[in-house]
């Protein structure tokens, strides 16, 4: 299927200006900083109970699924426990969507942000659906952000978990002073609005993937089995993060599904320098717009091999097929599913925490299959790379003993 790289849209790369972009570098090392404790690996795995306990949702409501033969849109499931985790973790407070088997309007919000404000008459007119669950999104987002300082400033007497928001709240400006509601509202939207979409596009590409190749699902099955035997795993979620993510196969197959659906398909604009600068032995005048697709780079020939078109995730494992520790450690130099340098996407480490917990308790306690093997979905290319309609058979498996 071929799937267009690049689109002509109003303004040219972006639509309108956004104050979240920072193009100053020293401007936005400062505000990533500040916010950079509550995407530390060590401070999600702290919050991986609270993970754990909204996948556990999600494999209640599969096993229902499972016994009454009710096919599972995939793509929509793992949205509803992408955003319950974001905002769980995030703010202290879960939107429901897993318990609740629905999206309650909210989603809509952040999904409409992609379409920006030079655009806002027609969604007026057209998409006014769209602009409703904008309004229920931020009504909502400031609600939850007033009642924490509200217990902030009465002293936190409330006893709860502590989470990102935590952090947000305690934000200070250059000048010493703590950041007002506005930047705090910020950082909890973009928690939200970029934090659920990518890392849910990322579990429904790599189950898709594996569906689409049930050897390599077999495979899959096969080391998690082996994982919770070594380990003397009992329950499901006994799978940490720790554990799966040195589960060979696994994590090839996440590096795999990424490196070939990343979740964000549109060029980030960059300007040239002021001197100009030379790409690929072309010389590029200063002030223009220049930018890399995520999807091009990432099935670059020159760096993942004549066959970066295709699914291979054992092209990720040292030994196997040919690959190399050098030609491991370039490729993962090069892929961009989560960007590169200093504007590396800071919530990867919860993105692989999802993903990986998801994927292999997942492939523990299900067999599954397309429920239309010709079309298993459809990809959608806003901002968010998205793969609709991704419907699943589910059977719960005899679990070896």
């Amino acid at each position: 299927m071929a799937i267009p790289m690049a689109r002509e849209r109003p303004n040219g790369i972006m639509c309108g200006t956004c104050q979240e972009r920072h193009r100053d570098t020293k401007e936005h090392a400062f505000l990533r900083k500040r916010v950079s404790n509550a995407f530390t690996m060590s401070t999600i795995l702290n919050l991986e109970p609270q993970i754990q306990a909204l996948v556990d949702g999600v494999w209640e409501q599969f096993r229902s699924f499972a016994k009454s033969g009710t096919p599972v849109d995939m793509q929509t499931w793992t949205g509803f426990f992408a955003f319950d985790v974001v905002t769980k973790l995030g703010l202290g407070t879960e939107l429901g969507f897993v318990k609740q088997s629905k999206d309650h309007g909210i989603h809509t919000g952040p999904d409409g942000l992609v379409l920006q404000p030079s655009i806002q008459p027609f969604l007026e007119v057209f998409w006014p659906k769209i602009l409703k669950g904008q309004a229920q999104f931020f009504d909502w987002l400031f609600k939850v952000v007033t009642e924490r300082l509200g217990q902030e400033d009465a002293g936190n007497p409330k006893e709860r978990k502590r989470d990102m928001l935590d952090v947000f709240v305690s934000m200070k400006e250059p000048d010493g002073s703590l950041v007002p509601i506005t930047g705090i509202l910020i950082e909890g939207g973009n928690l939200i609005g970029a934090g659920a979409d990518t890392t849910s596009a990322g579990m429904s590409a790599t189950i898709g993937y594996l569906l689409k190749h049930p050897h390599d699902y077999v495979r899959v099955q096969r080391e998690v089995d082996e994982a919770y035997l070594q380990h003397h795993l009992t329950k499901p979620g006994d799978l940490n993060y720790l554990l799966a993510e040195k589960i060979p196969f696994l994590n090839a197959c996440v590096k795999e599904a990424t490196r070939l659906n990343p979740s964000i398909l549109w060029q980030l604009p960059r300007e040239t320098p002021l001197e100009g600068v030379t790409i690929a032995g072309y010389f590029v005048p200063r002030g223009s717009t220049v930018s890399t697709s995520p999807l091009s780079q990432n099935r670059c020939r020159e760096v993942f091999g004549n066959d970066a078109d295709e699914w291979r995730p054992e092209r990720w494992l040292v030994c196997e097929k040919g690959s190399t520790p050098d030609q491991v450690k370039e490729m993962d130099k090069y892929n961009l599913a989560f960007g590169h340098g200093s504007r590396t996407c800071i919530g990867r480490n919860l993105a692989m925490v999802e993903l990986h917990k998801f994927v292999g308790q997942f492939a523990r306690q299900f067999d599954a299959e397309f429920v239309d093997k010709q079309t298993p979905f459809k990809p959608r290319s806003q901002w968010f790379f998205l793969l609709e309609d991704m419907m699943v058979k589910l059977k719960e498996r005899a679990l070896p003993i």
